[in-house]
């Protein structure tokens, strides 16, 4: 009975470990649509990010603080940046988790 219940509490960490995966990075980016460019296939947009803060789950480490460093991703289509006019302000977060990048907007801005 006794090795029936240290099994079951064993294998209950290592299920509720794998649920709760580590933020290792987090950081909210306020920026402005700076530019845009449309070909036949998409159009690309150029966001010029301004500040760069810590986030709630995680301290913001690996982005370029430095007034030259540049991110690349490739924002989701539901995002609409394209729709946004030059000038617009947005809010990203940027998680980094288990290895794996991911951008979310928090918030678009059209009010120049």
């Amino acid at each position: 009975m006794k090795r029936l219940l240290q099994t079951a509490l064993i294998s209950t960490a290592l299920i509720s470990g794998a649920a709760m995966a580590e933020v290792s990075q987090e950081c909210i980016l306020d920026g402005r649509v700076s530019h845009k460019e449309s070909t036949q296939d998409a159009t690309k947009v150029r966001l010029t990010f301004n500040s760069i803060e810590h986030g709630e789950q995680a301290r913001c480490r690996s982005m370029g603080r430095s007034a030259k460093a540049r991110i690349q991703f490739k924002a989701k289509a539901s995002d609409n940046l394209d729709k946004l006019p030059h000038g617009s302000e947005v809010r990203y977060r940027y998680v980094e988790q288990d290895g794996q990048a991911q951008w979310e907007l928090l918030q678009a801005n059209t009010s120049i």
